[in-house]
């Protein structure tokens, strides 16, 4: 902004310059006629035609002004002394005149610099206010959004599973779809569905009327393409993957095939479900959640655990092959961990106290033999979820006991569930902790 002031040249416009000539002439004239004689009042006292070039120098700038002014002295000198010099020129009253102007031009341009980089200034603010206040509508549309969200999807996908746990407890384990009207209400309230249909299958084949609907939902489409491929490919697909499924003319958006232990139970079938829901997060939580819906009761490995294991707690057997299977088919992480304490009372103290402040969705596995242990399973837990636990553990120690874990002996060890190996994962760290 500076260089460009700085290249700012005064220039002259036909009209100012006609005011110029017009008011200087009228100065002139005005003088003359009330004294001839001395038509620039040079003998008065006080040079009163001079007015014209202060004027005009305070209204345009210094060059005006001494334009006006050399307008002023030819003017005099033709009328009074026909175009020559005076033996007696005044100069002292003229320079006076001259300076006079010269400063309240340099005072002019001054003040017409400063207003207009003022003008300019403000000029780019009230663009920014424009652009600001575009930015905060955009920005409280999308605030709206994430409300609306919020309160359509309150849940987390830790609440979703844990509602699925208490949902399962209370289900019938003889039905093909164990608690399927509960379910599809899960469903239908995380994962934002409006129109969508748990198909039960018996002997390995889909029948074609739902057990748990939401929204209108017709027989199922047998043939479907999406329906066909899902079958095929064992997992959840929709017509947005990458896999070959976006020219596949089918009437879903989503079909997901839930299988217990191998065989056939049911499939899910989404019609219908809004824009912003069919996204990347909404389907691994949808798949997540009937990954852990298929292993609904205790499977032969869990039993494997247990035989091996008798003071193992069942519940913390059948979610250790679960999580499993819901990182090999969501990609969702889940960790396992031992904590190996002192043994004394202090250590017996702590590892006691941990236990009662446990989270709601985790488990625990308090073992005595060979070592003390607490053994915990984190369900749905990345590494940043892992480390958070840790910082959050060490600060209650230092906290309690005015040490962190490295400092109080106790030993923790984590890893990702592996699927398909989680009890020789389990027994591996169990023997190293041995």
């Amino acid at each position: 902004m500076d260089r460009q002031w700085l290249n700012r040249r005064p220039t002259l416009l036909a009209g100012q310059s006609a005011e110029i000539i017009l008011l200087s002439l009228m100065a002139l004239g005005l003088t003359y006629w009330i004294q001839p004689q001395d038509p620039l009042t040079l003998q008065s006292g006080f040079p009163w035609a001079w007015l014209a070039p202060v004027l005009l120098a305070l209204r345009y700038g210094m060059l005006t002004g001494l334009l006006s002014a050399a307008i002023l002295l030819i003017g005099w000198l033709l009328v009074s002394h026909g175009g020559a010099l005076p033996e007696h020129l005044p100069t002292s009253m003229l320079l006076g005149a001259l300076i006079l102007t010269m400063i309240c031009g340099e005072f002019s341009g001054l003040w017409r610099n400063r207003h207009r980089r003022q003008s300019e200034l403000n000029q780019y603010l009230d663009q920014r206010l424009e652009e600001l206040t575009r930015q905060h509508y955009l920005l409280k549309l999308s605030h709206d959004r994430l409300e609306q969200n919020l309160i359509s999807r309150p849940y987390t996908l830790r609440g979703a599973l844990a509602e699925l746990r208490t949902l399962l407890r209370q289900s019938n384990e003889q039905e093909s779809l164990p608690g399927a009207a509960d379910f599809m209400t899960l469903l239908a309230a995380h994962c934002q569905l409006t129109a969508a249909g748990l198909y039960p299958a018996r002997n390995g084949r889909l029948q074609d009327q739902a057990t748990a609907a939401c929204g209108e939902t017709d027989a199922l489409a047998m043939n479907d393409p999406l329906v066909v491929y899902a079958l095929q490919q064992r997992t959840l697909v929709h017509i947005n993957q990458d896999a070959g499924t976006d020219d596949i003319p089918s009437r879903y958006l989503v079909a997901a095939p839930i299988y217990r232990e191998g065989e056939l139970a049911g499939m899910l079938a989404i019609t219908h479900m809004p824009f912003f829901a069919f996204q990347h997060d909404t389907l691994q939580t949808l798949a997540a959640l009937l990954s852990y819906y298929a292993d609904t009761f205790t499977s032969r490995q869990a039993h494997d655990t247990l035989a091996h294991y008798p003071d193992c707690p069942p519940e913390f057997a059948q979610n250790l092959e679960r999580l499993g299977r819901v990182q090999q088919d969501s990609g969702v992480k889940s960790h396992l961990a031992t904590l190996q304490f002192p043994l004394d009372a202090r250590g017996t103290e702590i590892r006691h106290r941990m236990l009662r402040s446990k989270r709601e969705l985790d488990f625990y596995w308090l073992r005595d033999t060979p070592a003390s242990l607490l053994i915990a399973l984190f369900p749905l837990t990345d590494e940043e979820g892992m480390q958070g636990y840790l910082t959050r553990v060490n600060a209650w120690l230092e906290l309690e006991y005015g040490n962190d874990s490295r400092g109080l002996g106790i030993h923790f060890t984590n890893q990702v569930l592996e699927p398909q190996r989680t009890a020789t994962q389990l027994q591996a760290l169990i023997d190293h902790a041995a």
